[in-house]
Formats: structure tokens, C-alpha cells, sequence
């Protein structure tokens, strides 16, 4: 066993790179399926799917919808999906409004002393408690303090008095 011959290359380190050889970096393409450019191309889905690297189902059913109705397909509208044509339930002059009730009550701003304001001028409004918030917050720009309470029991002039006497006997 002693007598095995090995070939100059497995002793030779200097033929072998210990680093491996890097990677191209991935392309990114733009992910959108336009049925011309298929046609034009000849390109099946799945071909046009894979060149553009997505997923060949999303590619298909981005297909199977244009080819239901285009129109609906590019004239779909993107962000909240709240239909166009659908006004906000709360506008300037309830902003106005809120501006001005802000500025005349500044002891007592509270979320629901404010939708009261509101609804009292302006009749009865659906919204939702975190819908009213953030119509404050973003479209009115009133912020909201941490309000700090102190008990009636804490300010009575008796209870001063024991606080101060205890202080007097407990004192250095």
C-alpha cells in the first residue's frame, strides 16, 4: 500500500483555485406581460414568463384577465382600492371647522368632545373611530397630549394639611 503512485496533478496545489468563481449578478426586468410583445416575439407564456423572471401563474392569469376584458384590465386603478368616483365621507369644511373648534376649546381637545362638535354642526357622519383620528391627525394637523389627572381627593385643603404635618414630623 505504501507504494501507490499519485499523479502530479492531486499533489500539485498550484493547478487547483481554492476560490470559487463568482456569479454573475441577477438582471432585474420589468415584471409586466404585454400580449403585443408576446405575438410580435412568438413567445409562449411560459417563454415570455421566464424571460422576464416571474412567476409563469402570474404571468398566465395576468394574460387570462386581458384576454377577458383589456379595458378593464388597463383602466384598473391602483392604491386603496376605494372606487374613483367615491368622495371622501369628510372635506375642507369639515377641516375648517375642526381647525377653529380646536383653536376656540384648546382646555378640552378630546377625539370624542371633537366628532361631537362635528356632528352636532354638521348632522350625523359614518365614520369610525380611527377613520375620525387620522383625519385629524394628517388633514387637520392637531396633535394629542397625554393628559396628566390628578384626584379632587389630592387637592382638598385637609389632605394638604395632613401632607404638610407629616412632612414637618418626618423631616430632617
Amino acid at each position: 500500500m505504501d507504494n501507490i503512485v499519485y499523479e502530479d496533478g492531486l499533489k500539485n496545489h498550484d493547478k487547483f483555485d481554492l476560490k470559487p468563481s463568482e456569479k454573475e449578478a441577477k438582471k432585474r426586468k420589468n415584471p409586466s406581460v404585454e400580449k403585443p410583445q408576446m405575438d410580435e416575439e412568438g413567445m409562449s407564456v411560459r417563454a415570455a414568463a421566464q424571460k422576464l423572471n416571474i412567476n409563469v401563474r402570474t404571468a398566465q392569469r395576468w394574460v387570462s384577465k386581458n384576454n377577458k376584458d383589456p379595458q378593464e384590465y388597463i383602466q384598473r386603478s391602483s392604491g386603496s382600492g376605494r372606487p374613483v368616483d367615491r368622495p371622501p365621507v369628510l372635506t375642507d369644511e369639515h377641516k375648517n371647522y375642526m381647525i377653529q373648534w380646536a383653536d376656540e376649546n384648546t382646555n378640552s381637545v378630546v377625539l370624542e368632545d371633537m366628532l361631537d362638535a362635528l356632528t352636532e354642526k354638521f348632522g350625523h357622519l359614518q365614520i369610525i373611530g380611527s377613520g375620525f383620528y387620522k383625519f385629524v391627525r394628517q388633514k387637520c394637523r392637531i396633535t394629542f397630549k397625554k393628559a396628566h389627572l390628578q384626584p379632587v381627593e389630592r387637592n382638598r385643603p385637609e389632605k394638604i394639611e395632613q401632607c404638610y404635618e407629616w412632612v414637618e414630623m418626618n423631616g430632617d
